[in-house]
């Protein structure tokens, strides 16, 4: 979803994650504090928290690809 723009609501990868939703919530919570990912409330909907990157995320995600593109 960050590579088209999508937003990502936090439900999204914990069904996608196939782990108990506890489990999921957990390590999202574990990756907001590390600063991986961060929670955006949805404007049109106050019920929904949309879920992305990390502007460190993804630069660590750049680099991780472009040494395993070099490397591989």
């Amino acid at each position: 979803s960050d590579l088209t723009g999508a937003e990502l609501s936090v439900s999204s990868p914990c069904i996608g994650s196939g782990v108990p939703s506890t489990t999921a919530l957990r390590y999202l919570q574990v990756l907001e504090e590390r600063g991986y990912v961060e929670r955006v409330a949805d404007k049109a909907d106050k019920r929904r928290t949309f879920v992305r990157l990390t502007t460190d995320a993804r630069s660590a995600m750049a680099s991780y690809s472009e040494v395993t593109h070099r490397d591989g």
